[in-house]
């Protein structure tokens, strides 16, 4: 059932495995996108809910990783701690939480021209976060020690890659 986790290319530096994650992401969105556009029969909408599922557990996994290592160093490190750009990041966090949660809510019962006009805002949200978040991995991962970056890599390793999927599987 499930695989252990791959471990990461020995070149793959925090940043550049935290941009992939990015990228997975995107996918997933871009697969939910044309899902919902595809919807005719109640089978397509309890397909293309389980995307939306599969993208909203990626999704927290990563952000969890950012907020529980990342953005903690850095800020314990910076002192900025309620007003510096990470703050910024972590409010982002709970709008694109709150704004998959609203999605899933009205899943059922939302048109498909809703359910695609809501995947579009969200996408260009997640889009312009995903740009500021670029910028500070470079940051927050020269802020850790070889100790603490050992331990973020062997994280990724083990809790990020093995918690985000991206299921080239057709959905049923």
């Amino acid at each position: 059932m499930g695989q252990p986790p791959k471990p990461l290319p020995a070149e793959a530096t925090i940043s550049s495995t935290m941009i992939e994650q990015h990228h997975l992401i995107e996918r997933l969105l871009g697969r939910l996108t044309q899902a919902v556009l595809h919807m005719t029969a109640p089978e397509d909408r309890a397909a293309s809910r389980r995307l939306l599922l599969r993208l909203r557990k990626n999704l927290y996994a990563h952000m969890d990783l950012e907020d529980g290592l990342l953005f903690r160093e850095f800020e314990s490190q910076s002192g900025l701690l309620e007003e510096g750009p990470t703050a910024t990041l972590r409010r982002e966090h709970e709008v694109l939480r709150g704004r998959l949660d609203e999605l899933l809510a009205e899943w059922k019962t939302a048109s498909v021209s809703a359910l695609s006009r809501h995947l579009a805002a969200f996408g260009a949200l997640y889009t312009d976060h995903c740009r500021r978040e670029d910028v500070m991995y470079g940051i927050c991962e020269r802020l850790l020690s070889p100790e603490q970056s050992a331990k973020a890599k062997s994280l990724l390793q083990s809790r990020g890659s093995s918690a985000l999927t991206d299921s080239k599987r057709k959905p049923s």
